[in-house]
């Protein structure tokens, strides 16, 4: 065999070999990664469920303390803080800003950090700023 033909030769195996090896990581890594994307699919699922499970526990608290007229800075604060937890779901961070309205009439100060603080956990824009805020 002359040196070239055998260089063809050697080249071809190589071009196998690389050519094997992808088909394999293919077939290895797309079953995974298919049960990440469904094992993704499941956390979302749970937290959608956790979020409506929260919304219908903290909604009352949030009426109650608006129908009554709550001044109660501990209790108005233990709610905000159980609801920022949800950010991440619309229908509870309408309940927080709703409190946060209402409370801001009690605290400005207090409901200022509040609204600092979702932006810092939840808010693309206030995550990206990265800034301190400091509140007067």
């Amino acid at each position: 065999m002359s040196d070239k033909q055998q260089q063809r030769s050697q080249t071809r195996l190589i071009r196998f070999d690389e050519q094997t090896v992808r088909e394999l990581m293919k077939s290895k890594t797309k079953p995974h990664l298919d049960d990440l994307v469904q094992s993704i699919g499941e956390i979302a699922r749970a937290g959608r469920r956790l979020a409506r499970q929260a919304e219908k526990q903290y909604a009352p608290e949030v009426e109650d303390i608006l129908r009554t007229q709550c001044r109660d800075p501990q209790r108005i604060e233990h709610l905000l803080d159980g609801i920022l937890d949800f950010g991440f779901d619309a229908a509870m961070v309408r309940l927080y800003k709703k409190l946060c309205r209402y409370y801001f009439e009690i605290d400005r100060r207090a409901t200022a950090s509040y609204v600092y603080a979702y932006r810092d956990m939840w808010d693309e824009e206030g995550q990206a700023k990265g800034e301190e805020r400091v509140v007067k």
